[in-house]
């Protein structure tokens, strides 16, 4: 009797189970898969898909999309592996030094698009005087041909560079110390401890910190938008700027469709490898894990022979490390304090009539900040709006999905990785039959165009992450619960969630930092100009900075006001829950 009992509260737990992932199953069937049967439709029975040469610049572009993907992936994961490693070796003021290294990732790309223009100017920007002091005549960075596409990927790694750090450093610290103290009683030098046991170790970390870099990289549009308006855009622009261009500015919009499919085909390379990597069937349980000797446990350190092991490096050495991991973070903050600075200056320290740079304001004005402040009020109340909507129905419908997937492996890998490869593809993807449904439902600029399409790129990455968070939680707890007499519903709100509060913390910001950074779909969707009045459209604050330039040409310091405006809430949030930011970036990386 207790046995059938048992098996008639599986099979109603099965069915509750799969009432709870459904509201996801019919959101994101109906938000990305109708958007890309339309891309695909269209594409080919206009024939545009067959003649994208045609299109002006498309070769040019292929060219300038491998660059900068290749350029950018280049410098960051060189330069987050070294921040890692230095990290890791940093006993002393090493989350200080973390906290500093994280303040890019935090900036919204649009800001990052206006700090690093004010870096490059030619004439008033600090990078070409301080060349100068070395006798070098600093180039027109964006306005060259020649330099616009080095300028765009100088500014995409400064800001994604601490991504790769992040999940590498995450890496390097579940690796057990005894495989260090192992490695120093052997007499292993520094350089070989890394290059053969430790980086050997975490390569499937260091893959997916590739792998990720990769992705961003190649789906960037808003860095994009904001050097190619500003500077010769057929050198600079990828294919989801040229997407943009075709559907929305040049009236292509056959061909908008088809370049969708193109940078679709090929956002799913690296995400084909991200799922082998990440061996979702073994994370789920739905597959035995192959029994082998990972992360040192059981792991034998080779010994080298003294006389053959190189020296330490200086630069992993007390103080050197803290000397670079200094040198650094300045590099990391410089270019937030430039423009924090450019919006207190005056006209004349803005633009000095001898040349050169100002660094540091003799007098603080304020002038910027309050046109920013009252221009920005609309765009703010959108923002936050849309942004606190967005969360709510993230959680609402990823909650209950997680915990399907986690306790009763509802539709196995299935969903999992159509949720990750979601959450691989550019917005462009999307952009132009969210457009045509938000038209077609009378619901174009209004918060409910992006209320309705934000989730597509929220929901999947904190399921996601809220499967990783349930699955450390022991599954004893359930069936305890459930012995008492428990519904499934009741074993997630009573006890489920409660023990989940850290990866709810971490989704929520992550939801946050998406909705707030959002470029794209609020210009697109939206056309409003709020002039400081009660807001009822579907314009987000990027779009007051992405716009500031091109419709009233360039006022730095009010433009810099809003960029440090729309960035500083992020980053004291993330300060103040740095932990739970750091684990939601990561766990899918270094969990396995």
């Amino acid at each position: 009797m207790a046995e059938r009992s048992h098996s008639t509260s599986f099979f109603s737990g099965r069915i509750v189970a799969y009432i709870l992932v459904l509201p996801v199953v019919a959101y994101l069937a109906v938000f990305t898969l109708f958007p890309i049967v339309q891309d695909m439709y269209i594409s080919i029975s206009s024939g545009a898909l067959f003649s994208l040469n045609n299109l002006p610049d498309f070769s040019q572009t292929l060219l300038n999309t491998a660059i900068f993907s290749v350029g950018t992936v280049a410098i960051e994961f060189v330069a987050g592996t070294l921040l890692a490693i230095l990290l890791d070796r940093a006993n002393k003021y090493g989350s200080f030094f973390l906290i500093l290294l994280t303040v890019p990732l935090l900036v919204s790309p649009v800001a990052v698009g206006v700090i690093w223009l004010l870096i490059l100017d030619p004439q008033f920007g600090p990078l070409n005087y301080l060349l100068s002091f070395f006798g070098i005549k600093g180039p027109f960075w964006v306005g060259s041909q020649n330099t616009i596409m080095l300028s765009a990927i100088l500014a995409s790694s400064w800001e994604e560079t601490p991504m790769v750090m992040l999940i590498v450093y995450a890496a390097l610290k579940s690796i057990p110390r005894q495989v260090y103290e192992a490695a120093e009683v052997d007499g292993v030098g520094l350089l070989s401890l890394y290059g053969r046991i430790i980086l050997p170790m975490i390569k499937p970390s260091l893959a997916v910190a590739g792998l990720l870099a990769l992705m961003i990289s190649f789906r960037s549009f808003d860095l994009v938008y904001m050097f190619a308006i500003n500077g010769p855009f057929a050198y600079v622009q990828t294919l989801p700027y040229l997407l943009y261009q075709a559907a929305f500015v040049s009236d292509f919009q056959q061909y908008g469709y088809a370049l969708a499919i193109v940078v679709m085909v090929l956002a799913l390379v690296p995400s084909y490898f991200l799922l082998r990597l990440m061996r979702i069937d073994e994370r789920l349980g739905l597959r035995k894990r192959e029994e082998k000797k990972r992360r040192g446990i059981g792991f034998k350190i080779p010994s080298f022979p003294s006389p053959s092991l190189p020296g330490l490096p200086k630069f992993l050495l007390s103080p050197f490390k803290y000397f670079f991991l200094a040198i650094a973070s300045l590099i990391a903050i410089f270019p937030f304090y430039w423009v924090l600075i450019t919006s207190l200056k005056n006209a004349d320290e803005l633009f000095p009539s001898g040349g050169g740079a100002v660094f540091l304001p003799t007098k603080v004005d304020l002038s910027g900040w309050a046109t920013a402040i009252t221009d920005m009020y609309g765009y703010i109340v959108t923002s936050l709006v849309v942004t606190l909507s967005v969360v709510v129905i993230t959680l609402a419908f990823s909650i209950p999905a997680a915990y399907s997937i986690s306790r009763y492996k509802t539709l196995g890998t299935k969903l999992v990785s159509w949720n990750i490869i979601v959450n691989s593809m550019p917005s462009v993807v999307f952009v132009i039959p969210f457009f045509s449904l938000v038209r077609s439902l009378g619901l174009y600029d209004t918060w409910f165009a992006l209320i309705m399409t934000y989730p597509v790129f929220t929901v999947p990455i904190v399921t996601w992450l809220l499967i990783g968070f349930m699955e450390d939680i022991p599954k004893q707890i359930d069936e305890a619960a459930r012995i008492d007499g428990l519904s499934p519903l009741s074993i997630l709100y009573r006890i489920i969630i409660p023990l989940s509060k850290p990866g709810l913390v971490a989704s929520i910001l992550l939801t946050v930092i998406n909705c707030w950074h959002e470029f794209l779909l609020t210009l697109i969707l939206g056309l409003t100009v709020f002039s400081g009045k009660i807001p009822y459209g579907a314009r987000g604050v990027t779009v007051y900075v992405a716009n500031f330039i091109s419709a009233r040409g360039i006022d730095w310091s009010t433009i810099s006001a809003a960029a440090v405006l729309i960035s500083i809430p992020l980053i004291v949030l993330v300060v103040l829950l740095q932990r739970y930011y750091i684990s939601g970036l990561t766990l899918g990386a270094v969990k396995s």
